[in-house]
């Protein structure tokens, strides 16, 4: 594995708070930036597919929840000034 997976975790989806699944993060990049970069950069984030649980590799995801905020940042700034 090169560290660019999603790693399988043994927990149970309900065990895992409403603000580290993927979900919420994505939610808070579109709704309250600052909300999304700590919990990126704070914790791990987990997701749900086939009926198990993955945890998010920290790296490739922070730059991506990084990268939309700050792609974010910069369209919200060209309006304000065009």
């Amino acid at each position: 594995m090169d560290g660019s997976e999603a790693v399988k975790v043994d927990l149970d989806y309900s065990q895992i708070p409403f603000y580290r699944r993927r979900w919420f993060v994505g939610l808070s990049v579109l709704c309250f930036m600052p909300a999304a970069l700590v919990i990126a950069l704070t914790g791990d984030v987990y997701l749900k597919s086939k009926g198990r649980v993955y945890r998010l590799p920290n790296s490739p995801f922070n730059h991506l929840v990084l990268f939309a905020c700050v792609m974010i940042i910069i369209g919200t700034v060209h309006a304000a000034i065009g």
